[in-house]
């Protein structure tokens, strides 16, 4: 709530939420974009099935940033891992887990779910195997 609020105050007219968010997200996720341009072939380009509203998933973009950076603990200190693990779980939230390279829990079919990520699948495929 303090950075949406420093950004608020920030913008030239402090109506404009929608500028606020635009800049809290091109702040907060520069980095990521210059990351993201280097190694684009081991990330092409997502294609949403649903249409996002732009504001929105800029606000997914920074809570989701937020919520890694807070749990990240000494991973803080190698900007390259959490970008990535910034980017795997950007994509398993839009995508859900068929964006993963490792395969999919092979009992998924046994507990009766034969599609869909699972509670867990998120550590389990992207953040243990590193």
């Amino acid at each position: 709530a303090t950075l949406w609020r420093s950004k608020v105050g920030a913008t030239p007219d402090k109506k404009d939420r929608v500028l606020a968010l635009s800049v809290l997200h091109n702040d907060m996720l520069f980095h990521h974009k210059k990351w993201l341009s280097k190694v684009q072939d081991a990330f092409p380009p997502v294609q949403e099935s649903v249409v996002v509203d732009e504001a929105a998933r800029q606000l997914d973009d920074i809570c989701l940033y937020l919520c890694i950076w807070g749990e990240c603990g000494n991973v803080r200190f190698m900007p390259e891992l959490m970008l990535f693990l910034f980017e795997c779980a950007r994509r398993y939230y839009q995508e859900g887990a068929r964006c993963l390279s490792t395969p999919r829990d092979p009992y998924a079919r046994a507990r009766g779910r034969s599609h869909g990520p699972l509670p867990g699948d998120f550590l389990i495929y992207a953040v243990r195997p590193i």
